[in-house]
């Protein structure tokens, strides 16, 4: 497009600006008043220094993910240990001679008189004492929360809700995603960042075991605000030919992380020293947020054309381009709604009262075949999966007793998933991909419970392989998320999925937590079923690849009827 002098007179300008508009409605062939022509100007900016801004928050907060949901193996990690006492009049005797800890909670009382023994033995008292100061082995790690708090023997309930909490805020916090469409999501960002250093501070200071979980409540009720903010925040900035390979980029520090944890744990032997050393991206992000716009496409849709203009000259300027002056994207930015998506909703639709869009709501998700296969099937496929995407790092301290090596090279794995993933997907389609590589997953876990003592390699790579394939998995949910639903129902469709996974994660903590450590087969044997039951939701549901995004109901519809069915037995819903 010809660049644009707009230093004549007043119609000239008018002039200018109508035909900058009719160019770029000519240009894409839409000339309907609810077109979204936002992304013109992004391709207008280009792609530099003020995009580079948004793509290093996310990355950190990305970076920030693993620190705190798959770090507990280290920090909360059960230390072995042995009763010691302080009680001059009494010793302890049992297993515990040298450096044996045999992890027991009683001990005898051996230094009574005879006429005191022969007392208790006659009223029936015990002469075992219970033990209340203990003396760890700290071979592994000089000090972690459970060692700190001595949460073993009947404390130990509460060493579970180190990871249980965190879970619990994930899930919560979920529900709340959608504030950024209504206060911006610059501000929803920066709310988010703030209280959780607040709470990185609060677990990595305190003194106290419950505001340790309160802190770990507040990181993670505020992550998934944090992250979706970030995330919207840079995706409504890059311009729409830069989408796919920045949504690739940016899960990769997602996998560095991992295995710097990894890493990490086996040199810093201190929970609160380690916690912090993981836990930089949060400082780096108390920064970052400050020194970063909000939202032009989002300042758009709220009418706030103005400021959206300002943000527009910004981006340009630190871009180095030149875009069209104000008055063109003053006409075609203020008459609609404008959505990341491609969706566009006119004012007039924003004033239903809260009952009005409840029951639209529920009519878009549930008032046809089709949108009701796919609102049930896909939360159950991301519950399941987020089972074996968070069981499988967080089973480590059960699976081997070198968790660091464990931690390290699953990130690596990973890393090698997300990097397979764009090409097995493009090549096979997200259903038959989906379906082999989970019917593989739960085929690898399941046989690791029949391998013996002897065959420790096979079991490592048993459970290397399955966490290749499980990230592959992750990926086409993911995809799936923004290709079933439409337009008009993916930010909440979205909702819905991501709140089912953070339950599966609350399931999966709990599990391994409460019940994996004296149950060997449970977790194997969870994570497979999960595996295999995926597979099977994925025959009930459309092939995605290669089909266009739907923008309403009505396309879901016409994709169902058009798409060959694999095994719909929720068709008869």
């Amino acid at each position: 497009m010809t660049s644009i002098n707009l230093k004549g007179e007043k119609e000239s300008n008018d002039a200018v600006a109508e035909h900058f508009i009719v160019e770029l409605e000519q240009k894409h062939g839409l000339q309907d008043e609810e077109d979204n022509q936002f992304d013109e100007l992004l391709k207008k900016v280009g792609m530099g220094v003020w995009q580079i801004k948004y793509i290093v928050t996310i990355c950190f907060i990305q970076a920030f993910a693993p620190a705190q949901m798959i770090s507990s193996p280290f920090i909360n990690m059960p230390l072995n240990f042995r009763c010691t006492s302080t009680d001059e009049t009494y010793n302890f005797r049992n297993s515990s001679h040298g450096n044996i800890y045999d992890n027991k909670c009683i001990y005898d009382n051996i230094y009574l008189q005879q006429e005191e023994l022969m007392n208790l033995i006659k009223f029936n008292e015990s002469v075992k004492k219970i033990c209340n100061n203990f003396e760890y082995d700290n071979t592994t790690f000089i000090s972690t929360v459970s060692s700190e708090f001595n949460l073993v023997c009947d404390k130990e309930w509460l060493s579970h809700f180190f990871q249980m909490t965190l879970m619990i805020g994930l899930t919560l916090g979920s529900l709340f995603t959608g504030l950024g469409d209504k206060w911006g999501r610059l501000i929803i960002l920066r709310v988010a960042v703030c209280i959780s250093l607040a709470g990185v501070l609060m677990v990595g200071f305190s003194p106290n075991y419950y505001l340790i979980l309160l802190g770990r409540f507040l990181i993670g009720f505020f992550f998934p605000l944090m992250n979706i903010s970030a995330y919207t925040l840079t995706m409504e900035s890059v311009p729409p030919n830069f989408r796919p390979v920045v949504g690739a980029i940016v899960v990769i520090p997602y996998y560095i992380s991992v295995m710097t944890i990894g890493g990490l744990s086996s040199l810093i032997r201190k929970w609160r020293i380690f916690h912090f050393i993981i836990s930089i991206h949060i400082f780096l992000l108390g920064v970052i947020v400050f020194v970063i716009d909000e939202s032009p496409m989002w300042l758009a849709q709220q009418g706030r054309t103005d400021e959206a203009v300002k943000g527009m000259r910004n981006a340009a300027k630190l871009n180095r381009r030149k875009i069209p002056a104000k008055k063109h994207m003053l006409k075609y930015m203020g008459h609609r709604r404008i959505s990341i998506f491609g969706s566009t909703v006119l004012t007039k639709d924003l004033n239903k009262t809260i009952f009005e869009s409840i029951k639209d709501t529920l009519n878009t998700f549930f008032g046809s075949q089709a949108m009701r296969i796919i609102t049930i099937t896909l939360p159950l496929v991301w519950l399941f999966t987020g089972i074996v995407v968070i069981g499988v790092p967080l089973n480590a301290n059960n699976f081997t007793d070198n968790p660091f090596l464990y931690m390290v090279l699953m990130g690596i794995f990973e890393l090698i998933s997300s990097l397979l993933a764009s090409f097995v997907i493009k090549r096979f389609g997200n259903i038959r991909t989906g379906i082999i590589l989970h019917i593989g997953t739960g085929i690898c876990l399941i046989l690791i419970l029949f391998l013996g003592e002897g065959l420790l390699m096979v079991k490592w790579a048993l459970v290397m392989v399955s966490r290749v394939l499980t990230g592959v998995n992750f990926v086409i949910v993911y995809l799936m998320g923004s290709q079933l639903f439409p337009t008009i129902a993916r930010t909440n469709g979205y909702g819905l999925c991501v709140f089912s996974m953070y339950f599966g994660f609350i399931f999966a903590a709990y599990i391994n937590d409460a019940i994996a450590a004296n149950v060997w087969w449970l977790f194997n044997s969870l994570c497979g079923i999960c595996s295999f039951l995926s597979a099977g939701l994925l025959l009930l549901l459309p092939e995605t690849q290669g089909q266009p995004l739907c923008d309403t109901v009505q396309d879901v519809n016409d994709r169902s009827q058009r798409t060959p069915k694999n095994c719909h037995i929720l068709c008869k819903i």
